[in-house]
C-alpha cells in the first residue's frame, strides 16, 4: 500500500499553488529559495523511496510552500540576528497552522495539507503543534522534515553562518530515530553519495 495519498490531487490544485507561489517569492525571495531547495530535495528523496508520480511532484510543492505561513509571523522574528526568546519561539512555531490556514483555502487535499501542518513534528514526539511520533506522522511529512532541515542548514540565517554540506550530514544523522524517519535518513544518505559521487 502507498504510503502517501498525495497522488489524489487534481492538476487544477497545482495551478492554484503557483500562484500562492508566485506571491510568495514577491513577499521574501530568500524563503521561496529555501523553499525550492526543500522541493527539489524531496521530491528527490520520493524517487529514491519508490514513490511514483504524481507523489514526488506534490511533495514537491509541499517543499515549496510549507513555510507559506511565515509571511503571518512578525518580520523582525524572522530576520533576527540573535536567539529567539520563549515567546519569540512560540509566535514562530505557529507558521505551519498558518500554512495550513492559507493553503486550506486553495481546497487543496487533506492529505497535501498535513504534509505542510506537521513537517515540524519529531520521530520521538517531541515536535509541534501537536507532538505526534513516528508512524502516526504523516510520511510525506517525515520526508519534507527531513529535506527542509538539510536545506536549512546549508543556507545562511540571520543568526547563523551555513553548514558545510558534511556539517548538516551530520546533525541530521545525530538527530536519527529522534527527530527523523531512519528510512528517510538513508534515503537522504542515498542522495548525497550520489551528488558527491557526480561531482568527484
Amino acid at each position: 500500500m502507498t504510503r502517501t495519498r498525495l497522488s489524489q490531487m487534481q492538476p487544477s490544485s497545482f495551478d492554484r499553488l503557483a500562484h500562492l507561489w508566485a506571491a510568495l517569492g514577491r513577499w521574501d525571495q530568500e524563503l521561496a529559495q529555501h523553499g525550492e531547495d526543500t522541493a527539489q530535495l524531496a521530491s528527490r528523496l520520493a524517487a529514491v523511496l519508490g514513490l511514483a508520480q504524481p507523489i514526488p511532484c506534490a511533495l514537491c510543492w509541499a517543499g515549496r510552500l510549507h513555510d507559506i505561513g511565515k509571511v503571518a509571523v512578525p518580520r523582525k522574528l524572522l530576520e533576527k540576528q540573535g536567539p529567539l526568546s520563549e515567546e519569540e519561539q512560540r509566535v514562530v512555531r505557529l507558521h505551519p497552522g498558518h500554512s495550513f490556514t492559507i493553503l486550506q483555502r486553495t481546497g487543496i487535499s487533506s492529505e497535501f495539507l498535513n504534509t505542510v501542518l506537521f513537517h515540524h513534528e519529531r520521530f520521538d514526539g517531541s515536535g509541534y503543534p501537536i507532538g505526534l511520533k513516528r508512524e502516526d506522522i504523516p510520511f510525506a511529512a517525515r520526508i519534507v522534515a527531513v529535506a527542509d532541515v538539510y536545506c536549512a542548514l546549508t543556507r545562511r540565517r540571520p543568526y547563523r553562518d551555513r553548514y558545510s554540506a558534511e556539517a548538516a550530514w551530520a546533525l541530521v544523522v545525530r538527530n536519527r530515530a529522534r527527530a527523523f524517519d531512519p528510512v528517510i535518513v538513508d534515503a537522504l544518505e542515498e542522495v548525497l553519495k550520489h551528488d558527491a559521487t557526480s561531482e568527484g
